[in-house]
């Protein structure tokens, strides 16, 4: 009777697959993810120089500075681009005033953002963000799912999308953006 015990129980826990599992066997987790590519669903002249894009890399290359580590058990890293966005809340609003690159390598911030991730499926991965400091409508979470071997995030966001030259700042608007991110080997 024992023996016909611990043999269905070594079975009930050899045959479960858990969330670790799918975590373990992901081909998104364990890896950092670089941004290749974003685009946007309305073009923008970011860098202001005349020109708008569908294509923000274009606009400033140091958005390619962005990227994302996967760490088990469920802890991911978000590191930020050398864009500097200048801005300040007023009546509760987030205003930019100036977008640009860093152009000295020492002033980028090196403080990562953490967060932890839950894996939808093994293919999709969801994140929340703990150490995010200025947020206008509550907690940060994020979904990315892997499509031929590239991390794609879709979002509808406020972006900025116009410059106001009269009143010097940034008009942001609900559009779509799109990331694409790859393996960093």
């Amino acid at each position: 009777m024992k023996a016909i015990f611990l043999s269905l129980l070594l079975m009930l826990l050899t045959s479960c697959s858990s969330e670790n599992d799918i975590i373990d066997s992901s081909p998104i987790t364990n890896y950092t993810w670089v941004l290749n590519s974003f685009k946007t669903s309305v073009p923008i002249d970011l860098n202001r120089d005349g020109v708008t894009s569908t294509d923000m890399v274009l606009e400033f290359e140091c958005i390619k500075n962005e990227g994302y580590s996967f760490l088990n058990p469920g802890m991911v890293r978000y590191f930020i681009s050398g864009l500097n966005t200048e801005g300040e809340f007023i009546n509760g609003n987030f205003i930019i005033f100036n977008i640009g690159c860093i152009e000295d390598e020492e002033l980028i911030p090196t403080i990562p953002i953490f967060g932890d991730y839950k894996m939808i499926d093994s293919n999709k991965i969801k994140f929340k963000y703990h150490n995010v400091v200025v947020v206008e409508n509550g907690p940060v979470e994020e979904e990315l799912t892997l499509v031929e071997d590239k991390l794609i995030k879709v979002t509808n966001q406020l972006y900025p999308t116009n410059y106001d030259s009269v009143n010097q700042r940034w008009i942001r608007t609900n559009i779509t953006t799109t990331r694409e991110y790859i393996k960093a080997f």
